[in-house]
Parts: C-alpha cells; structure tokens; sequence
C-alpha cells in the first residue's frame, strides 16, 4: 500500500481565509516523495474541491490533529471544517469553519502563543500527477504534482516549509508585506514595466494584455466558423459529385467521415466504380447524371446527357469557387447569399 504525503503548515487572516499550503518544490523523505506545488497544482486543487463542495450536503473537509484520524484507533472529532477552497494571487487558502474543539488551539491567549501554529496538507499518491525523478543521497525520489486535497490537519512539525504560522503577529505581518513586494516587482518585471511602476501603468499593461487576448481569441472563432462552413459546402459537393458510388442508406454515414478525414474518404471513393454504391449490388441501380447542386436541375437527355452532366459539374465548381471568393472578401456574406450571388454569374444553360 502506498503511503500518503503529509504536509503541514498554514495562517489565520482576520476574514477567516487561512493558507493552508506552502508553494514551491517540497521533499517527503518517509514517502520518498518531492511535491511541487506550482499554479497548476493550486488550480487542480480548487477545481477539484468545488466539484465536491456542489454536490448536496457536501459536510466539508473535516480538520484534525497531526492526522490522526487516519486511525481508526483515534477519534473522528473535527476541530473545524474547510467548507471552500480559493486561489488567491497564487497561494492555495481555505475558508474554515472551526469548531468548540479547535477555535481555542489556535486562539493566542493575551502573553500565551497558540496551541497549534500550522496545517498539514494531506494528498493521496494516486491524486498526483507524475512529473519524474531525482536522485537524492543515491536515493531515487518520486517528482509528483498533487491535484487533489485529500486531508487538512494541525500541526507544530510542518513538512512544507514556507507558510506563515496561523496566528499573525505583526512581523509576520511585516513578511507578509514584504512578499507581496516581492510578488508584484516580479510580476511588473514580466509585463516589461519598471520595478517602481505605478498602479495606474500596471492596470494599463493588464489591460492592453487582456484586450490581445481576447482579440486573438475572436479572430480564431471567426475563422474556425468559416473553416467550418467552407467544410460543410465542400461535404455537400462531393457527396453530389460521388452520388452513383453510395448508396442512398450509407450518405450520413459517408457525409461524417468526409468531415472527419476528407482525403481518406475520397481515396476510398475514388477507387469505387458508379455502380458500387447503388442498391441491390449495384446491378439494379439506375445510373444518373451529376445534377446541379443547388437547384438540382437533372441536365437533358437522361441517362445520356455525359456531356450535360460534365457541364453541370463544371458549373457548380465554377459556383462553389466563386462563392468562397465572395465570402473571402466581404465578411458579412452569409453562405447562402454567396451562392446566390455566385450562381447568378453562371446561369444554368436554357433547356433544349
């Protein structure tokens, strides 16, 4: 049985907001085991916990001591209950509903410091994510990313060090302020601003940043939904141009593996005869001329009319072209009124 990862440590904000976990790279040697805990792990962690936290009567994250409800030799009493999980700037923080057991072991008494000073984070092996391995002392250390929250607890023998303790003093305060500093001259630093930049020139690089964005991702749905209509007319085409080769049962069937994988598709109807997709085996079926795409006008002469069919093939490339150049050039023509346009340039022959 694999064991589990203990880690340990936390704070206690006055909105009642707690870190719970430590960021960076943290060694377990009795798991043998280097938990990275990054921006990914913190968002892996949270969307996890508020999946569970939406099902019904979701009781919360119980909180014990040093884990020791993990026996069941030891009692289950909770000394509080993380009921939502957040990421704030980063850092993975709980909100916690304490019970009459735990508030007064993390309350610091006037001269007295508090019972316990730190969480211990808990993550089932299989909840990690493999990253790899190192060698540490000639032994082999599992490199794992945790995605999932398995267990909370107190503690004063933190694994993950870097937290703050849960009761704040003011140095710690002071730490605090002083890391943040830290936090946001980094982050100026990567939006290419000076290290003593106003807020006012951070806003505007945020700005400017989240506005490319969201243009690049506009510009890519628009030409996805194009990519996309020009497909389906192309779907159409061929499966008007390659009719006498499928059999009217199989279209659909035909028309989905067209969009999925177009070239295999035509290869495969290429190397068909006409008679190949007609009922019966292909003796029985009625072999028609291509009719026109749109208005599906059948060229004269019955099952003579090679010469008529051609042209109506040639005709409705000369449509299809046209019509994707119409679009390519103004944006605002819908498919429809690109064809319609498009098919007005080259009328149908008069019948004989």
């Amino acid at each position: 049985m694999n064991p589990r990862i203990l880690n340990r440590e936390g704070k206690l904000p006055s909105d009642g907001w707690y870190n719970i976990e430590a960021n960076g790279e943290h060694i377990n040697h009795r798991a043998r085991v280097i938990q990275v805990i990054d921006a990914k792990a913190v968002t892996s962690i949270v969307n996890r916990f508020s999946q569970e936290a939406a099902v019904e009567h979701f009781a919360g994250q119980r909180i014990d001591k040093d884990h020791l409800s993990q026996s069941e030799d030891n009692s289950t009493e909770s000394l509080g209950w993380a009921m939502e999980l957040r990421n704030r700037d980063g850092l993975l923080e709980a909100k916690i509903d304490w019970t009459g057991l735990g508030l007064p072991l993390i309350e610091s008494a006037p001269g007295k410091p508090p019972v316990y000073k730190f969480f211990s984070t808990e993550y089932e092996p299989a909840e990690c994510e493999p990253i790899g391995t190192r060698k540490i002392k000639n032994r082999t250390y599992d490199v794992v990313r945790p995605l999932r929250l398995d267990g909370l607890s107190l503690t004063n023998d933190p694994n993950n060090r870097g937290q703050r303790p849960i009761s704040n003093r003011n140095p710690a305060a002071t730490a605090e302020r002083e890391e943040n500093q830290t936090t946001m001259k980094t982050l100026l630093k990567k939006m290419g601003l000076a290290e003593d930049a106003s807020e006012e020139s951070a806003v505007a690089a945020y700005d400017k940043i989240a506005n490319r964005a969201t243009t690049a991702e506009s510009q890519v749905t628009t030409l996805t939904a194009e990519r996309d209509a020009l497909l389906k007319d192309q779907v159409e085409s061929d499966l008007a141009k390659y009719q006498n080769r499928i059999k009217p049962d199989n279209v659909e069937k035909v028309r989905k593996q067209l969009i999925s994988n177009r070239a295999a598709t035509i290869e495969l109807l290429e190397s068909l005869s006409d008679e190949a997709g007609g009922a019966g085996g292909g003796e029985d079926r009625e072999k028609k001329p291509i009719t026109n795409r749109r208005e599906a006008r059948t060229p004269a002469g019955g099952g003579g009319g090679d010469k008529a069919a051609e042209a109506e093939e040639e005709r409705a490339a000369k449509i299809q072209n046209r019509a994707r150049a119409l679009r390519s050039a103004d944006k605002s023509l819908s498919i429809s009124r690109s064809y319609e346009l498009a098919e007005a340039e080259f009328p149908a022959p008069a019948a004989k």
